[in-house]
């Protein structure tokens, strides 16, 4: 461990026990070249991420420091709107409801040693629960085939407390 980076934070334990989710679409009216669905998301995670570092004091004293953070959490997305096909590829985008449910919980340790004995230490626990600020928002995406049964999407969403883009590629089998 580098002692020049006083409590350099390494992840030495990321613990992803239970990461489950079900999603689906559903195309509820399609005309010409606008289709109109629905498309629903829920997800579950239970994390655990333990970090450590340490660092010399100088006159024989070393401190060490261990920080394990628990992060258990669902969600659940439900979007509406239409997709329209653009001639070889698609735009789609209407409004969406997020719902964010779930804890956090930190568990720090700070030990100090001088000549390599335990001279003292503390502990902090801390918790607080995870929920979504906005729950209502917009997203506009597009769609482009790359070849046959591989595609690629764009996406940006926004609530009024924040925003995000993100990208995929879907292979369909």
């Amino acid at each position: 461990m580098d002692t020049n980076a006083p409590f350099g934070r390494p992840i030495s334990n990321l613990d992803t026990d239970y990461a489950w989710g079900l999603g689906t679409k559903f195309t509820f009216f399609k005309q010409d070249t606008i289709d109109w669905g629905l498309a629903a998301k829920w997800n579950w995670i239970d994390n655990q991420a333990d970090t450590s570092g340490s660092a010399d004091l100088g006159g024989g004293t070393i401190v060490r420091n261990k920080l394990e953070t628990m992060v258990e959490y669902w969600d659940l997305v439900i979007a509406l709107g239409p997709t329209i096909n653009m001639g070889g590829w698609k735009l789609y985008g209407g409004p969406f409801y997020y719902y964010l449910d779930g804890d956090i919980k930190n568990r720090s340790t700070t030990s100090n040693y001088t000549d390599g004995t335990y001279s003292g230490g503390s502990l902090l626990r801390e918790s607080g629960e995870l929920k979504a600020e906005d729950n209502w928002g917009g997203y506009i995406g597009a769609q482009f085939e790359l070849m046959k049964n591989w595609d690629t999407n764009v996406e940006l969403s926004a609530t009024p407390e924040g925003w995000g883009v993100g990208a995929a590629l879907k292979i369909k089998f």
